[in-house]
């Protein structure tokens, strides 16, 4: 006799990056992505960075980008010679 069992599909879960950003982390992210001293600005186009962040605080927009420089900016700050 066959026994049947169900099988269970793993399911991931979303990280709340925005909400994190935009409360708990909010006055780091001011700093490393918006601050005049981020080292980002060292690579990026910190006049188009500048342009979208208010699109981000006020809107979530460009969430994952933000992410990505935020985790840069730390990566930076943590590794600089």
């Amino acid at each position: 006799m066959a026994v049947s069992k169900k099988v269970s599909i793993k399911k991931g879960f979303a990280v709340p990056k925005s909400f994190w950003m935009l409360n708990s982390l909010k006055s780091l992210m001011d700093d490393y992505v918006y601050g005049k001293n981020s080292a980002i600005f060292d690579y990026l186009n910190s006049s188009y960075i500048k342009k979208i962040y208010p699109l981000f605080v006020n809107h979530g927009w460009y969430s994952d980008f933000f992410w990505n420089l935020f985790v840069l900016e730390t990566w930076l700050r943590n590794n600089e010679n």
